[in-house]
């Protein structure tokens, strides 16, 4: 059975609606012939952000208790960073799929081969980007608000 999840934070466009992720996973799924009884769908409410718990996101936990259950095995994700922003969660999900031998698909089309020790790299480098961008982007947001208050523009 697929599994899609999708998840939308409060920082996201309407390009990456959950209803586009769904899109991509179920043309994933039917590229690739899965029935629609072989697919699950895991999303998450809106506004929930890349480094929230595994234990604080209904979805993601219970898509993991469903790899665990032998109920999934294999697993549609838009990107990488809808999984999570976090290295350490990030890496408790990807030990999750590993210990039941579960593919990962990423972008469609990447399936990640989580044997080979330049994959388990590549999505570590990637791993630590997605947790830069949105630290990044929050220390130069404070930095201008900083700025602004300086200058007296704001209050």
């Amino acid at each position: 059975m697929l599994g899609i999840y999708c998840r939308l934070s409060i920082d996201d466009d309407a390009s990456n609606s959950i209803e586009n992720q769904i899109s991509e996973g179920n043309v994933f799924a039917d590229k690739n012939n899965f029935k629609e009884d072989e697919i699950k769908i895991y999303q998450e409410k809106k506004g929930l952000k890349g480094d929230t718990p595994i234990k604080k996101r209904p979805q993601l936990q219970r898509l993991i208790d469903d790899i665990n259950n032998n109920i999934i095995t294999m697993v549609f994700v838009r990107t990488q960073s809808r999984i999570s922003r976090n290295l350490f969660i990030l890496r408790e999900f990807l030990n999750s799929v590993e210990a039941k031998d579960i593919k990962v698909v990423l972008d469609g089309v990447k399936i990640l081969d989580l044997s080979n020790s330049q994959t388990k790299l590549r999505v570590s480098i990637m791993g630590a980007v997605d947790e830069f961008s949105p630290n990044k982007q929050s220390e130069m947001t404070i930095k201008a608000i900083s700025n602004r208050v300086k200058e007296g523009k704001i209050s």
